[in-house]
């Protein structure tokens, strides 16, 4: 077949469309690679726009306590790595808590796991700490966390630890794993963590031991706008067992081991109305709750549990209001009490001003019927059942009275305390109990089984006349009353044994 002429013209067109394609591409590919980075640098600085806020939470919370945090951070494209230190407390020795972060990023939300970001998170042992561990053939420790990052801010967090043993002068230790998971969304103001703890165990050089056995816990709390400081929730962990183990003494008076079986703890924050003006003002329930299923330990003499306990106690009603505008002014002194300072010697520090606009917020909270209540606090004795409760507040209390405590505030005091014990355990405690029974100062109650007696108990003591005797104490401005007679608070010596 004869060969058809090339033609220039057409081989000219086709180098111009080729021209044509190739710069397209190029700019499709500037414009793809200028997207890519550009949206990859918003993402960035998204993030770091959210860990800095994040810090910054830390970090006006930590100063609320006296330990200052700080982060370094630095951006790069497609990943950052910072550096939080936090501590030590101003004052006091050793080296800053060192935590590094590798963040990892891409450029739309999404592209890591249906996140904006993931990043690792682990804190280095200082070198001086790591020959103190290779020289006592400890474990080194090793915290590790995981986290994602969501485009508006949830976050998500795995912390995990593996187990970890070390020798010192008070003897040796092991810390069981841990692992730690926490949800935080910023935009629904809610907070949920799930932890679990293999425990720990020490046991001193002399025999001595304590043993905390498993430990599973859960946090879920929201906190409503516009208020900062409040929180609605609740809080409820539970622990396998505690025990003490004591090594083989001759010496009487060395204590029998404690043992605590199914130990249950809950912290209940629900919204309730203040009593104290109408219409109600917004106001907090606070409720603490321990039980065990078994608890075996003397707690004084003549006083020993042996079997379930509960104990309750409440703060309410706590007024949002009042509460938000204390808690700047408080967290300075709770700081100095957990660091085993004087809270006293550091409110005296403190500008005249200042001391009274603490006084002043402290007695506007008193002043709205707030009381500290102990619900009840039950305890299985080898004698019986022992039933307490109690609550005390000062609604009259004025912020004068604060700058001449403790005197002034007997006078505002209210009080209310109720007991009921089996008689057999009183006696030892009370000199002629009968006589006082006599005089109404206690009364004996009937045990028809409405203290969870059981028959058994009821059995060694006879079965016949009521054992178990019940009292109340009140005090209100100075003046007591016992089983509603009056009583002056220093008899109680004399009855004493």
């Amino acid at each position: 077949m004869p060969r058809l002429p090339f033609s220039g013209k057409g081989r000219g067109a086709m180098t111009q469309s080729a021209k044509r394609l190739a710069a397209t591409v190029a700019v499709l590919a500037a414009v793809a690679a200028l997207a890519y980075g550009g949206a990859t640098w918003y993402v960035g600085l998204r993030i770091e726009q959210h860990v800095r806020a994040g810090h910054e939470h830390l970090a006006a919370y930590a100063a609320r306590r006296g330990v200052p945090v700080r982060l370094h951070y630095q951006r790069g494209i497609g990943s950052a790595r910072a550096t939080s230190f936090i501590g030590p407390a101003p004052g006091s020795q050793g080296q800053p808590l060192r935590i590094e972060h590798h963040i990892h990023h891409g450029p739309l939300p999404g592209l890591r796991s249906l996140g904006l970001a993931r990043w690792d998170s682990h804190m280095p042992l200082p070198q001086a700490e790591r020959a103190d561990a290779a020289a006592t053939a400890a474990t080194p420790p090793h915290l590790h966390l995981q986290g994602r990052l969501g485009w508006r801010g949830q976050a998500r967090l795995h912390w995990s630890a593996p187990t970890w043993q070390w020798a010192n002068a008070q003897g040796r230790w092991r810390i069981g794993a841990v692992a730690l998971a926490q949800t935080i969304h910023p935009h629904t103001r809610r907070y949920h963590s799930q932890l679990q703890w293999q425990g720990l165990h020490w046991q001193s050089h002399a025999g001595h031991a304590w043993e905390l056995g498993a430990v599973q816990g859960e946090d879920d709390y929201t906190w409503p706008a516009p208020l900062q400081h409040r929180r609605q929730g609740h809080s409820r962990y539970t622990v396998q067992h505690l025990r003490q183990q004591q090594p083989v003494s001759a010496h009487p008076h060395t204590p029998p081991p404690l043992h605590a079986q199914d130990l249950t703890f809950t912290l209940n924050a629900q919204p309730s109305a203040s009593d104290a003006a109408h219409p109600p003002r917004p106001a907090l329930y606070l409720q603490a709750q321990a039980q065990a299923g078994a608890l075996h330990a003397t707690l004084g003499d003549g006083l020993e549990s042996a079997g379930p306990a509960a104990l309750a106690l409440a703060l309410r009603p706590i007024d949002l209001a009042d509460f938000e505008s204390l808690l700047p002014y408080l967290a300075p002194l709770l700081a100095a009490w957990a660091g085993q300072e004087d809270p006293a010697a550091a409110l005296a520090q403190w500008p005249l001003a200042q001391q009274q606009r603490l006084h002043a917020l402290s007695a506007a909270l008193a002043a709205r019927n707030l009381r500290l209540e102990l619900e009840r606090l039950d305890l299985h004795t080898p004698q019986g059942p022992l039933h307490l409760s109690a609550w005390v507040s000062a609604p009259a209390l004025a912020a004068i009275d604060l700058a001449y405590l403790p005197y002034s505030l007997l006078p505002k005091l209210h009080a209310s305390v109720h007991l009921s014990v089996p008689q057999a355990l009183a006696e030892p405690w009370l000199h002629d109990l009968p006589a006082l029974i006599e005089q109404g100062w206690f009364t004996r109650a009937n045990d028809a089984g409405d203290h969870g007696e059981s028959d058994g108990e009821r059995a060694n003591s006879g079965g016949s006349a009521p054992r178990r005797i019940e009292t109340r104490w009140r005090y209100q401005g100075g003046f007591s009353t016992l089983n509603n007679r009056p009583f002056e608070p220093t008899r109680l010596e004399q009855w004493l044994r």
